[in-house]
């Protein structure tokens, strides 16, 4: 009863609504006006369906009633809410690319091997805005358009068409590439070819879901994120035939259906992984350091796989900056044509669906072959990739680790050989009874070489470096722990080619004579991290920097260095850590840093050190802890003196140890003298936090 007494009303009102109009313009219009009776009543229908749309549309669909409205409010709100959250999420990429500009030398490298990488990230950062101004766009239009409809609710009181201006020639191709993607455009959501334009989308989709699946199968060591892709690209690879077949007869279904497809997996793309991926280092950044804690850094796992994942997250590649930027583009398109589907719900478009169906039924005995070639071809190719996309999933899944494996964190890439895939590998000689290199050798042969990404020997009495290890060309960090290096001959030394992205290397608890010919036999510019802890090393070669030109962070503590001199650290311009620690230096040079930007000096239980060197004044402005305990330093040059004594602000010493020096016998009161602390956990390096992890 609800409908008809609804109609009868909406009637009611809307020939009251006749009467009053056709009443006043009578009285209006004089016999001047030369306006017959028809004429009377056109403009009487115009004026009513201007100022009483809402009443029209009530009585036109009176069979939706509010639950349509409603609907159309949450979705304009869901859309709304989209764009809002897609700007926030491009605006912090955009920042992000912007810091990393500034950030500290050895986290970029891990991320590329580009030369000058600030270029390619403020380039970056400068897409992303674009893509930003985009959905803002979207956005201000879509909330000024309801604005737009409201006001047009007002009664107007003068109707007159004029003739409308022709355009110069010049701007005449932007109403053509506008009326494209109109919404009755051939390209837009109620066009002829919307479905083909929709198909070619999906795909592109689907290739670019296809190639980050892959890519994270062999750097995602969270499998769940590398899982829940393989999902998405399973979902998009069926929705095709699905929507193909099921509404076959209801292409007004089918449109909203497609973009509903469309949205979800965009979202899933776009937002939730690179969010689920990002969020845990995220929380886990210290901004007073800034940087993250050494129980990270120096934690095997979490490492590593920070580094896999923040790489193909943050990578300058070109075609990896595409990809992660696709999923909003083709967000800015579903959002879009459900926005312009919402609008449209008439009774003249289901009378021109109606017609559509009648004609389709009509024409489909005539070119059903060329129909269904256009309708299940675009299926076979979508179900031929999720077959593909699965068949290599689970082909990497199959491949089984050795017996006695020493892998601590496996990856399953696509396409791979039968050999397993570890992304962190412990050689540990003790455990596996290893005693020669040919042994040691077999080891490593028995993963994929292009998928290992850090070594660990450890416990290994005679330890002599194989060739095998020039094979692993994706190579991030080797370390040796409580070893003997007997050697590390020129046929197994790194290269800049083989080991383009070789960045940190330690040697801890190891006896060596001197600094390994691997090390030093051809230039590593990717090389940002050397640290030697606890060693029986007693000289360095001259000329580091030919050796490693952009070494960040120098460490030599607890050995017997007894000399250090300018010759050995000339050319480490980049140099902004250097720590020897527990050595047995004297004298050092005035000039030993040359013109590297210190930030960390460390010459702490060395108690022949007399003096600061005095090059470090270069490095006033961004010196943030010097460490000086348990040396016979017995005076400090003035600006160190005087930021030492006035309290210096974060920007110039932050941390400063003067303990057990004659500076402190001298009663200073402003200098920190504080009780001492283990020399073995006052190091860059942390033998606390390693040594659970390196158990025999």
């Amino acid at each position: 009863m609800i409908v008809p007494v609804r109609c009868f009303t909406c009637g009611k009102v809307l020939a009251n609504k006749w009467e009053t109009y056709l009443g006043l313009l009578r009285a209006d219009y004089t016999e001047r006006d030369a306006l017959d009776e028809l004429s009377l009543k056109r403009y009487c229908c115009r004026r009513m369906m201007l100022t009483h749309v809402d009443l029209i549309e009530k009585l036109l669909h009176y069979n939706t009633g509010d639950s349509q409205v409603m609907r159309r409010d949450a979705l304009h709100a869901l859309v709304i809410l989209l764009h809002a959250v897609a700007i926030a999420h491009l605006a912090a990429a955009c920042a992000l690319f912007e810091a990393l500009t500034t950030l500290e030398i050895y986290y970029v490298k891990l991320l590329t091997t580009e030369d000058n990488p600030q270029a390619a990230f403020h380039a970056i950062a400068a897409v992303y805005a674009l893509v930003a101004v985009l959905h803002l766009g979207q956005l201000t239009r879509l909330v000024l358009g309801r604005r737009g409809r409201c006001s047009r609710r007002a009664p107007l009181r003068h109707i007159a068409v004029q003739p409308a201006a022709s355009k110069p020639r010049s701007l005449r191709w932007l109403d053509s590439v506008r009326e494209l993607g109109s919404e009755t455009g051939p390209f837009g959501v109620r066009g002829k070819r919307f479905h083909e334009f929709f198909l070619a989308r999906k795909l592109a989709q689907i290739a670019s879901e296809a190639y980050q699946a892959s890519r994270l199968s062999g750097s995602m060591l969270r499998q769940w994120l590398s899982s829940t892709v393989v999902a998405v690209l399973a979902f998009n690879c069926l929705s095709v035939p699905v929507l193909d077949l099921g509404f076959a007869r209801d292409s007004e279904r089918r449109r909203i259906a497609s973009l509903a497809c469309d949205l979800v997996a965009t979202v899933v793309m776009g937002l939730a992984v690179p969010i689920a991926t990002l969020w845990p280092y995220y929380r886990a950044w210290d901004a007073s350091i800034p940087g993250y804690a050494d129980e990270l850094l120096y934690d095997d796992v979490w490492f590593i796989a920070g580094t896999l994942e923040m790489r193909e997250l943050l990578s300058p590649a070109p075609l990896n900056v595409l990809v992660k930027l696709y999923p909003f583009l083709d967000m800015c398109l579903a959002l879009d044509g459900l926005t312009r589907l919402s609008h449209t719900a008439s009774v003249s478009s289901s009378r021109s669906r109606g017609r559509t169906k009648a004609a389709g039924v009509a024409i489909m005995p005539r070119h059903r072959a060329r129909r269904s070639a256009r309708r299940f071809g675009p299926t076979v190719a979508a179900l031929a990739l999720l077959l593909s996309a699965l068949a290599l999933h689970l082909h990497a899944r199959a491949v089984v680790a050795p017996a006695a494996s020493t892998c601590r964190v496996r990856v399953f890439p696509w396409g791979t050989s039968s050999q397993p895939s570890c992304a962190v590998l412990t050689v540990n000689c003790a455990r596996l009874g290893l005693s020669s290199p040919e042994e040691i050798a077999a080891v490593l042969r028995q993963f994929d070489p292009t998928r290992v990404v850090s070594v660990i020997f450890m416990h290994c009495a005679r330890l002599e470096i194989p060739p095998e290890i020039q094979r692993l060309t994706e190579l991030v960090g080797v370390e040796i722990y409580n070893s003997t290096l007997v050697d590390w001959p020129a046929r197994a030394a790194f290269t800049a080619q083989a080991q383009r992205r070789l960045a940190f290397v330690a040697l801890v608890h190891l006896q060596l004579a001197a600094l390994p010919t691997g090390l030093l036999l051809e230039p590593l510019p990717a090389l940002v991290d050397v640290e030697l802890s606890v060693t029986n090393l007693t000289a360095l070669p001259p000329d580091l920097g030919r050796t490693w030109p952009n070494l960040d962070t120098f460490v030599i503590e607890h050995s017997q260095l007894a000399a250090l001199s300018a010759a050995s650290l000339r050319g480490l311009r980049e140099l902004t850590v250097l720590s020897v620690l527990g050595n047995r230096l004297h004298a050092l040079d005035d000039d030993l840093f040359g013109t590297a930007w210190l930030e960390d000096v460390r010459f702490a239980w060395n108690p022949s050190v007399q003096s600061v060197p005095l090059s470090l004044a270069q490095s006033r402005a961004t010196l943030g802890y010097l460490d000086i305990r348990h040396t016979n330093v017995s005076a400090l040059p003035p600006w160190l003196l005087d930021g030492a004594s006035s309290r210096a602000s974060p920007a110039e010493l932050r941390q400063r140890h003067f303990g057990h020096t004659p500076l402190c016998r001298q009663a200073q009161s402003s200098l920190d003298c504080a009780v001492d602390v283990d020399p073995m956990d006052a190091g860059v390096y942390p033998l606390h936090v390693t040594r659970p992890y390196r158990q025999v």
